[in-house]
């Protein structure tokens, strides 16, 4: 390996062609101890695939080997209860593209929603592409149960209850944070695919100026973009950052368990959020088989709740969205209007809708278009949207 390094030109090309195989994500594990030993692994691998990647220099090659190094120390000092210096090795790598608008950018124009078309001119593009750069985004947010749900039941839990707020993939102990999905699909996956009557979603119109970091880069995706005229920049981004996408992405199949080693860098990567005024994360689920064949129906936003003199936080106070709808109410209404030769009329079509995305859905891909979750969205985005317009007694100091 230190020959083909030596080998490395020293000053940065415009011509990677690199051809990435074996990180599909997510990955796959069985018990918690299983996640350092395959991600040491992977890291490894993919490691070895970009030093022999056509075009590949010596500035990326050892930057990206310099974020391997920096993640796998903040998972070390992680377990020995340094958590200050494990959070300093993950804000070393995210330092290094503060300023670079593929990774960090406004949510109208994060990559993580809108591909690469607001960025870079695409000669050859479509109707779908001109779609994804220029239609309205849509987001959703679920919860299961067969109660009456009201707006307020689907805001973050009140800072007056910290002592409820569990760990998640991408939230700390105590501190409240609202997830998106881009799809009721995704949100149905996430809960782990209740039943229609127990399935309630509500549709979010969130600001286009918040700061995303973008961590929904598929391998695909990062092979293509080789092929575009004027992406070198963005190769060169989504080459370096990988190997933090890939230390987010396991899923452990053990559900017994109180800690969760996979979570670890998702966490870090919140605690750095603030230093660096991004206030939200955008990745895929770890809850479909493949990363790249749902990238834009799969794609999930974490963000976190800034601490406020009230209960909640100024985000989901002013934050306009839908009343919750149940997904079998709403197939009976849908079967009612069909009855009387009235389909329900939608005005707008949802994003994912408009742009002919696909999923896996019953081991197939298919056209998200031809989903019920689709036709669900179109009628979610179509209801009235505003924010709760008071809070009641018990929600105000």
């Amino acid at each position: 390996m230190a020959f083909k390094e030596n080998k490395l030109s020293k000053n940065k090309t415009r011509h990677l062609k690199p051809e990435l195989n074996d990180f599909k994500l997510p990955m796959i594990v069985t018990k918690d101890s299983d996640y350092i030993k395959s991600l040491k692994k992977k890291l490894n691998e993919y490691q070895n695939q970009i030093l022999d990647t056509i075009g590949m220099d010596k500035p990326l090659y050892d930057e990206t080997k310099s974020n391997i190094s920096d993640i796998l120390k903040a998972i070390n000092h992680y377990y020995n209860g340094n958590i200050p210096l494990a959070q300093q090795h993950i804000l070393n790598i995210l330092k290094k593209y503060k300023n670079d608008r593929y990774i960090i950018s406004i949510l109208d124009d994060s990559p993580a929603i809108r591909g690469i078309t607001r960025f870079i001119s695409l000669h050859d593009a479509t109707p779908e592409n001109n779609n994804i750069k220029e239609n309205e985004y849509s987001f959703f947010k679920a919860r299961v149960g067969n109660g009456i749900y009201t707006k307020d039941d689907y805001l973050h839990i009140p800072f007056n209850k910290r002592e409820i707020i569990s760990t998640q993939r991408f939230s700390l102990p105590g501190v409240p944070c609202m997830y998106f999905g881009t799809t009721s699909y995704v949100c149905w996956l996430e809960l782990g695919k209740p039943a229609d009557n127990e399935f309630n979603v509500c549709s979010y119109q969130i600001p286009k100026e918040t700061r995303i970091l973008n961590l929904s880069l598929p391998q695909m995706l990062i092979n293509g973009m080789s092929n575009i005229e004027g992406a070198h920049h963005t190769v060169r981004s989504f080459i370096g950052i990988f190997p933090l996408i890939i230390a987010t992405s396991y899923h452990v199949k053990d559900p017994n368990r109180i800690f969760k080693s996979e979570y670890i860098i998702s966490q870090l990567i919140m605690q750095c959020l603030d230093t660096l005024q991004i206030e939200g994360v955008a990745y895929i689920s770890k809850r479909v088989k493949n990363d790249y064949t749902n990238g834009f129906c799969c794609t999930n936003l974490a963000i976190p709740m800034k601490n406020s003199k009230q209960n909640y936080s100024n985000f989901a106070k002013y934050i306009p969205y839908t009343n919750p709808i149940n997904l079998g109410e709403y197939k009976k209404l849908l079967e009612s209007d069909k009855n009387k030769d009235n389909e329900t009329k939608r005005n707008k079509v949802s994003f994912c809708s408009s742009i002919k995305a696909t999923v896996d859905y019953m081991n197939k891909q298919r056209p998200y278009d031809g989903l019920e979750f689709c036709k669900f969205d179109d009628f979610l985005i179509n209801e009235e949207h505003k924010p709760i317009e008071k809070f009641n007694s018990t929600n105000k100091n």
